[in-house]
């Protein structure tokens, strides 16, 4: 039982962080410090008070008039209004509907520009991983050919090979070096930009493996995706404002109103009292259920076409990725079972094969095993794609 415990334990741990989104300690740097999210979230407070600062109340009004008396004896007159005007309460209850719905709309977008920001960082991540991985490769490379064509050389001064084998040995070392100086430019390249993520902490970023793929079927998928997609949520949400801002054009017919407290003094007499009045909307809501009801027309339409057109990125992408994992297996297999770096290495130094038999041999391993690379890149970056961050 004690033995059970920690297997449990550490079961759930790697549960737990496959559940995680990849390159999860990247994301939480960006996060915390990176300046494109905080300035997403700036404009994200700008909209937010926008909404906030548009009154759903009429200012109110304060009149005072002073009138003089002719003739003088019957004195002057003072009046004093304050009235305030505001919608019918239906149609406050719906405005204030509207506006709630409006403000979760901008926070829905807001979530929107932030995992598609997130979403580029992952893919600069990934592109990384393959970065590293190439210089990893075209450094060996590179470090054999320097090896033999420093061999070369010791045997050209000796006499014991002929100028042609020195210049392929010295050809192929300059096209190993050039490869290899591209893939570190490259490298620095990305990490530079990987450095932006978080200006105010070096960043080092040194995976040169893919981590596994375990890919869902697709309906579970899918599923996983309508939950986390911000775009399904932000969609949803304008729908559900166009459709509240149909029920407030409907409620603007109903008359506004209007109470207040007014008072007239004149010499020896004074007035005092509350005011109620009633506005009617005739005029000014003529077409806006109709104009309404368009926008809602056009926005549930609009719903529709994305979503399908949602549905079918991500299908696509799912057949892409179930391809791309079927043709790495088939590469690596291929590879692991034809692999035989070392013995051409050997067969070389023993003179049993000629330097550009063994070349051209190189030249197709190595470019096995860049296919291999460029498959497991191309596997992961569809991978997340698929996986919406959480």
């Amino acid at each position: 039982m004690k033995n059970i415990i920690p297997i449990i334990l550490l079961l759930c741990l790697s549960f737990g962080s496959h559940a995680q989104n990849r390159y999860q300690w990247v994301l939480d740097l960006a996060k915390d410090q990176g300046i494109q999210l905080q300035q997403l979230q700036q404009e994200r407070e700008a909209a937010m008070y926008t909404i906030q600062s548009t009154p759903i109340l009429d200012q109110p009004e304060i009149e005072f008039g002073h009138f003089w008396g002719a003739p003088t004896e019957i004195g002057n007159r003072w009046d004093l209004s304050v009235s305030q005007t505001f919608p019918f309460p239906t149609t406050w209850v719906h405005e204030a509907k509207a506006r709630k719905l409006e403000a979760e709309s901008s926070q829905l977008h807001y979530d929107v520009e932030t995992q598609q920001l997130l979403g580029e960082i992952q893919q600069l991540c990934c592109n990384l991983v393959y970065c590293n991985a190439a210089v990893k490769i075209y450094s060996r490379c590179a470090t054999t050919s320097q090896e033999i064509a420093e061999t070369y050389a010791k045997r050209m001064e000796a006499g014991d090979c002929n100028i042609l084998e020195f210049n392929r040995a010295q050809m192929d070392f300059a096209t190993q070096q050039s490869k290899l100086n591209k893939a570190l430019a490259e490298q620095a390249s990305l990490l530079q930009q990987l450095q932006l993520v978080a200006p105010n902490e070096s960043v080092s970023f040194t995976q040169d493996q893919y981590e596994p793929i375990v890919l869902p079927d697709f309906e579970t998928l899918l599923s996983d995706i309508k939950q986390y997609d911000s775009r399904y949520a932000y969609f949803a949400g304008q729908e559900a404002l166009a459709q509240e801002e149909v029920k407030v054009a409907q409620s603007q017919w109903l008359p506004d109103l209007s109470l207040g407290y007014a008072s007239e003094t004149v010499t020896g007499e004074a007035f005092r009292g509350v005011t109620i009045g009633a506005r009617l909307n005739l005029w000014n809501n003529r077409n806006k259920t109709r104009t309404a009801k368009a926008s809602l027309s056009a926005i549930q339409s609009s719903t529709t076409t994305n979503e399908q057109q949602l549905h079918n990125y991500y299908a696509s992408l799912y057949q892409k990725a179930l391809s791309l994992q079927e043709n790495l297996q088939k590469l690596q297999q291929t590879y692991q079972s034809n692999n035989s770096l070392a013995l051409l290495k050997k067969a070389l130094d023993a003179g049993e094969i000629s330097l550009e038999q063994y070349l051209l041999s190189v030249d197709c391993y190595n470019d096995a095993e860049l296919s291999i690379l460029e498959t497991q890149h191309d596997l992961e970056e569809t991978y997340l794609r698929l996986m919406v961050i959480k």
